[in-house]
């Protein structure tokens, strides 16, 4: 494959015809088109060409893609998400069934890149009861009580590792150097790690022919994305603080999502992982080249 019809040699070395299968089409909807995904992602390589200094250092999307691509497209797929998983995890997943890494990843393994997620009901009708409960400025409350269309939009996942046989599933977000979200537009104390959770939570609500729609809630794991230094710094990021909290006690994650029961928040606490950018190219080595020693410049 030659290096000029790849994204980019470094982030994606991946050609468009090779990933446009890891985007879900949904009939319809234009977000959903994988041209326009591949689209944008060229414009911000165009653009990051001017700023070599930058080098897209903080493109999330397309770190999170060029590595998990390049770890699903590895000879072995399922072994290569099974060493993953069990860095971040241990050696048996979470669930009460299937019981091993093995059985989970076992059928039709399919890896989707920007996955649009719903808002909970459940969470809009708790947001619209509780408005100035969530919300310090009374004008911001105003606006949502006369607003009758959703109070938050969709949540745009990173990647989704999803078994189209079983139903098992792995949702991704990452952060490379930015910190997790605090808000949304009507609810200020909504964070990024919550409301990722309860969608994972929560069936999936789209069409009956969607690859989402075998996702099973109950089948489901969530992980956060990052580099290890921040995994071994994990003071310096408010996600680090929610994750080590969320993870150790049901009670924290239920306080963030009042509408979710005490055990609906015992069953998610389990099922949060943490992995690093550098544990995948430990699997696939070559699949995080941008995190390899650079050589250094030569002076004139």
């Amino acid at each position: 494959m030659s290096t000029d019809d790849v994204l980019h040699r470094e982030l994606l070395p991946f050609r468009a015809e090779q990933l446009r299968d890891h985007f879900v089409r949904v009939p319809g909807d234009e977000q959903s088109d994988p041209e326009r995904h591949l689209k944008a992602w060229r414009q911000r390589i165009a653009a990051a060409a001017d700023k070599p200094d930058d080098f897209l250092d903080r493109d999330e999307t397309m770190w999170t893609a060029g590595a998990l691509v390049a770890l699903h497209r590895s000879a072995d797929p399922a072994g290569s998400w099974e060493r993953l998983l069990a860095t971040a995890f241990g050696p048996r997943p979470p669930l009460d069934a299937p019981p091993t890494w093995a059985e989970c990843l076992a059928g039709d393994l399919a890896l989707y890149l920007e996955v649009g997620l719903s808002s909970p009901r459940r969470y809009q009708e708790h947001l619209r009861a509780h408005l100035t409960e969530r919300h310090p400025l009374h004008r911001r409350v105003a606006i949502a009580e006369a607003q009758t269309r959703a109070l938050e939009g969709r949540t745009h996942l990173d990647a989704m590792l999803l078994n189209r046989s079983t139903g098992f599933a792995v949702h991704v977000e990452s952060k490379v150097l930015s910190d997790v979200d605090t808000k949304i537009s009507f609810d200020a104390l909504r964070n990024q790690i919550a409301r990722n959770l309860d969608c994972m939570a929560e069936p999936y609500r789209g069409p009956d022919d969607s690859p989402l729609a075998r996702r099973d809630p109950a089948r489901s794991l969530f992980v956060l994305l990052t580099p290890e230094l921040f995994r071994r710094h994990w003071h310096s990021r408010l996600y680090g603080h929610l994750l080590r909290e969320y993870r150790t006690d049901p009670a924290a994650l239920q306080r963030d999502l009042p509408h979710r029961s005490g055990a609906e928040c015992t069953s998610l606490s389990r099922r949060i992982g943490w992995m690093a950018f550098e544990d995948i190219a430990a699997v696939v080595p070559g699949a995080c080249r941008w995190l390899e020693p650079q050589p250094a410049a030569v002076g004139g």
